[in-house]
Formats: structure tokens, C-alpha cells, sequence
């Protein structure tokens, strides 16, 4: 038997070294994160002639993407009907698939990424500003059901087909958070099959909160600086309101007549302070909260110019348009003031709503029915 020379050790260790970097350099790459490809973001906007596009952005290699489609969004966890394909890009412009009732839809990538998704706004002729909720992203990676949770503006201007739309769309409840003389003025449609409740936050406005009265008056000085009054009227909703958040907060945690909608007049106020409240509870950030609040200057911004032009003539000076001007948008300090209060008197946002009877229990109970 013959024992290895000193040169075949020494290549022998050679060899283990170059088959140990090896080894650790394929370890190395077989640890390294596998890529799920999945959908960072969509969106479908309808353009004025009616059609509608489609934009999103993946993560990882998407590949092919096919549209599907519904009336009904729990219909789509089931397969849907195909609508459009897309080999290459990241966007693409289709008809309307259902032009009288509420379609949504789902993309699905042929590397298995998928995503439910509707239009945010509903394209209601005489609504400018009824939204849907569905699609927020949860701190927990939940996501906020399409189709269950609605809010706008007042509803008074529906058309007969805006009735149509909604109540094909399966509308159940509407929820009316205007002041008594606000709702008698201008009266919610009666929708077959659709349940009206009236829950004012004021029975009537005080004096100092009451901007219809302003507007009427062309009463500009009371206002302040730009941007005081809502300032006010938030700080207010804090401090001067409960038992109608609370009675508001019950019938969204306990109520089964979904979908539903709640609105005020403009649809950004008091319906901006409810709906923070209720995407808080299901345990949507804040930042995203903000961002659904400040869209209704987006969908707002027609009738605000429109408004603007019939009443400039009244205004004895630039700082009276611009107050006036910041009573009809949203501003990230307004429901900052709302929340800066709710922190003064209770702590938090969260012993708030225990305060106003939405205990933990409710709230996961909420999450349960709303989130997916």
C-alpha cells in the first residue's frame, strides 16, 4: 500500500478548496429570495367617451395579463368573464363591458399574479362624487372589499339611470348625515329596494358652522382666513358631536343591508370625518386615509369652478375668493385638525372609537366582513 507524496497532499487540499468555493458560491445563490410576481398597483380610469383604461405595475415578471370581469365582485374569485389580453405593456383602452350597471374586475398574470379592482369613482350623470372603498391596503397586507362600502356627495341630482345604475349595482342602504332642513331641501331619490336612514351629525348648524347660510348671504367675512372655518367645523365634529358617530359606527358594524352608502352635501366634510373613522377601524394607515380624503377635490373640481365663477362677482376682495375657495376643497389640515382633537381629548384614535362603543370585538368583527 503506498501513502500520498507531500506534492499529492498538497493538490489534494487544492481540489477540496476549489469544490468548498464552489459548493458555497451555489448555496449562496440557491438562498437568494424567489421573486413572487405579483401586481404593485392598478388602476382603471373611464375616459369621457366612456371607455375604459387599464394601467398597472408589477413586481417581478408578470407576463401575459388577461382581464376578467363582473357584475358582482365575489363572481371573479370564481373565474369571470375575459374582457382583454395583454401580451406586451402595461396598459391597454376597452370598451365598457356592462354600461348600465357597476362592472368590476380582475387581472391575472400568466406567472400567477392576480388583483380585484373597479373604477373608484361611479360614472353617475347627476353624483359627482360617489366613491367606492374597496382596495385600500390594511397595515396587516389585507385588502377593503370592492362593492361593500360607498361614500358621496348629496344624491339629490340622480338621474333616473344614476337610480338604475346603483340599484342594479345592488345598492341596499343610504345613509343621509345632512342637517334636517339640508335633507328637506334637497330630498335623497326614493330607489326602489333601497333603504334610506337619516342620521344627521347636526340636527341644524350652529350659527358659525353654517356655510349654506354664508353662501346664501354672501356673507364672506365671517369666514376668517382661508382655510379657518373647516378648521373649525373639524375641530367641531370632535368636540361637539357623539352619539350620531356612535349610532353611525354601530349600524356599519352591525348592519347586514350591504352595500351602502353614506354622504353629506359636498361628500367631503362630515363624509370625509365618518369614512376616516370607519377606514381607521378596519386598520387602514393613516397616509392612505388621508390620500382617500383628499381625493374629492379631484372629483369635486368641476362644480367647484363652476360655483366659483357664478359667485365671483360678490367678493370685495381676493381674500374673501380665497376663503371661500378653501371652504369647497379638502386640505390635509382640516382632518388633521379632526384627529389632533381626538388625540387632545381621548389619547388616541383608538380609545376614541372605544369611547364611542366600537370596541376591539366590533372591530374585528368589521375586518372580518369587509377586508379581504
Amino acid at each position: 500500500m503506498s501513502f500520498p507524496t507531500k506534492k499529492d497532499l498538497v493538490f489534494i487540499l487544492l481540489a477540496l478548496l476549489l469544490l468548498c468555493t464552489g459548493n458555497t458560491v451555489s448555496a449562496t445563490e440557491a438562498t437568494k429570495p424567489v421573486v413572487q410576481p405579483q401586481f404593485a398597483q392598478a388602476t382603471v380610469e373611464r375616459q369621457l367617451d366612456g371607455q375604459l383604461i387599464f394601467s398597472w405595475q408589477g413586481i417581478g415578471s408578470l407576463g401575459e395579463v388577461t382581464i376578467f370581469w363582473e357584475n358582482q365582485p365575489e363572481n371573479l374569485r370564481k373565474g369571470g368573464v375575459p374582457l382583454a389580453t395583454v401580451s406586451a405593456g402595461s396598459t391597454i383602452t376597452v370598451p365598457d363591458p356592462s354600461p348600465g350597471a357597476r362592472p368590476y374586475f380582475k387581472l391575472v398574470s400568466k406567472n400567477g399574479a392576480s388583483l380585484l379592482l373597479a373604477e373608484r369613482n361611479l360614472p353617475l350623470k347627476g353624483v359627482g362624487n360617489f366613491r367606492d372603498l374597496g382596495g385600500y391596503k390594511t397595515a396587516d397586507g389585507r385588502t377593503v372589499k370592492w362593492g361593500m362600502l360607498f361614500r358621496s356627495d348629496q344624491l339629490v341630482g340622480m338621474t333616473a339611470q344614476d337610480q338604475s345604475y346603483v340599484a342594479k349595482s345592488g345598492l341596499k342602504t343610504m345613509i343621509d348625515l345632512r342637517t334636517v332642513s339640508e335633507a328637506k331641501a334637497k330630498p335623497d331619490p326614493a330607489i326602489p329596494n333601497v333603504a334610506y336612514v337619516h342620521l344627521p351629525l347636526f340636527v341644524e348648524h350652529p350659527a358659525y358652522l353654517d356655510a349654506n347660510a354664508m353662501l346664501a348671504a354672501s356673507d364672506w367675512n365671517t369666514m376668517g382666513k382661508p382655510g379657518d372655518y373647516l378648521k373649525s367645523y373639524n375641530k367641531a365634529l370632535v368636540a361637539d358631536v357623539n352619539q350620531p358617530h356612535q349610532q353611525f359606527l354601530d349600524m356599519i358594524a352591525t348592519s347586514k343591508s350591504f352595500p351602502l352608502v353614506w354622504h353629506c352635501t359636498s361628500g367631503k366634510d362630515r363624509t370625509g370625518f365618518e369614512t376616516a373613522l370607519i377606514l381607521y377601524a378596519l386598520g387602514v394607515p393613516e397616509d392612505t386615509i388621508m390620500e382617500d380624503y383628499l381625493l374629492s377635490n379631484k372629483y369635486n373640481e368641476a362644480y367647484n369652478t363652476k360655483l366659483m365663477s357664478a359667485i365671483i362677482s360678490t367678493f370685495s376682495s381676493v381674500e374673501q375668493a380665497d376663503a371661500v375657495r378653501a371652504v369647497l376643497v379638502v386640505r390635509p389640515s382640516y382632518l388633521q385638525t379632526a384627529f389632533d382633537e381626538i388625540k387632545k381629548q381621548y389619547g388616541s384614535v383608538d380609545q376614541y372609537l372605544d369611547s364611542l362603543g366600537l370596541t376591539p370585538e366590533k372591530r374585528k368583527h368589521m375586518q372580518d366582513v369587509f377586508l379581504n
